[in-house]
């Protein structure tokens, strides 16, 4: 290897251009500056497309950029060795550089011959154009018809809110009305009544109670998830308590948190959710001396809360109906629910982004669990 690199570079048998021609000094150095100049314009031309092909690695057909390159700076290279013989005689070194240059120059020919039919098999600029003004015309079409689809829901959603409003005031004058109207009837002729009829005016009375409480939970229902809220910074563990200290439950009956976050959040619909789960946990727990727990684990963007209870539990295959409108796990006449509190509790919690889940099994208690985002950060 050694040798043949010596050898590459023997200028022994050969004479320089100046030494061993007849050249003239402004014949000779015309050559050289063109050479030189030939040199430097084809380096730099390498030297751009080189830098493109690295920028931009998405442009089809890279390659040629390369092999093209690769060319100009041998081609370039060759005048540059032209111009050194005029001092140097290495003409085995020059002809190297040939032979490279000329295998370069072989691949750039194959893989024009390959890159060829693709480019040619391109869509033109008017074609592109055309394409791009369809594009542009289907995007607008588009936009247009989701402008008109948010406009007929948001008129859809006032008109149900005011059907929910009216349905609701509507349906609750009457059943205020039959109340008071039994009401009336135990206080004027109870004692005069027969034990039958007085268990059936208690009875109506109750029914009348669970329809009113239906009406109330079918408006909640309604306009979940709908309505404007102001984000605010929520402690979650004073709301716990504030929620524990409204249902106000039996002396020996213990509800705690432990490590609950402050969120940057709508506090109204997570209320809700807090006021559903724990009223739960409290209205169906077959003991008075019961224990809830609430806690929370972060979960990246969300939150995941956990409303856990020592109850009778849930037969897993009741995990779904749960979840559903006007479900109770109990006859009609033994639970006094409407049935849509967790239902209520499932759409909220997923007009926020969230999940909602149980585990539980008979005589194991309950769990419910459900995401709900953290909000901004208020300190960044």
């Amino acid at each position: 290897m050694f040798k043949f690199v010596r050898e590459l570079f023997d200028t022994t048998d050969f004479q320089s251009r100046w030494g061993g021609e007849n050249w003239s000094d402004i014949h000779g150095w015309t050559h050289i500056v063109a050479d030189i100049t030939i040199f430097c314009t084809y380096a730099a031309m390498a030297c751009v497309l080189a830098y493109f092909a690295r920028r931009r690695p998405d442009v089809p057909f890279l390659s040629i950029f390369w092999f093209l390159a690769a060319f100009l700076l041998l081609r370039g290279s060759v005048h540059l060795m032209n111009a050194t013989l005029f001092w140097h005689p290495w003409y085995r070194f020059s002809g190297l550089i040939d032979v490279f240059t000329a295998l370069v120059s072989v691949g750039m020919v194959i893989g024009l011959m390959r890159i060829v039919p693709k480019a040619l098999a391109l869509p033109g600029l008017e074609a592109i154009n055309q394409r791009l003004e369809t594009e542009i015309a289907q995007r607008k079409q588009g936009a247009e018809a989701i402008t008109r689809y948010a406009a007929d829901l948001e008129r859809s959603n006032r008109d149900l809110d005011q059907f929910a409003y009216s349905a609701s005031h509507d349906l609750k004058a009457p059943l205020r009305a039959v109340d008071n109207l039994a009401c009336w009837i135990d206080e004027d002729a109870g004692p005069m009544l027969p034990e039958t009829s007085r268990r059936d005016l208690a009875l109506m009375r109750q029914r009348i109670g669970r329809m009113q409480r239906l009406l109330e939970d079918l408006l909640a229902y309604a306009r979940a998830g709908r309505t404007q809220h102001r984000r605010e910074a929520v402690d979650t563990a004073v709301l716990v308590r504030d929620v524990v200290a409204w249902f106000a439950p039996p002396a020996g009956f213990t509800v705690t948190s432990a490590d609950l976050p402050t969120l940057a959040t709508y506090k109204a619909p997570l209320e809700q959710v807090f006021r559903n789960l724990i009223g739960n946990a409290l209205e169906h727990h077959d003991r008075q001396d019961g224990e809830v727990k609430v806690s929370a684990t972060e979960r990246g963007e969300f939150v995941e809360f956990v409303v856990r209870d020592d109850g009778p539990g849930i037969a897993p295959e009741f995990h779904e109906r749960v979840f559903q409108l006007f479900e109770t796990l109990k006859p009609r006449d033994q639970a006094e629910g409407s049935g849509m509190g967790l239902a209520l509790v499932k759409k909220v919690v997923e007009s926020q982004g969230g999940t909602v889940g149980i585990d539980s099994a008979p005589g194991g208690g309950a769990a419910f669990h459900f995401t709900w985002p953290r909000g901004p950060d208020e300190s960044a």
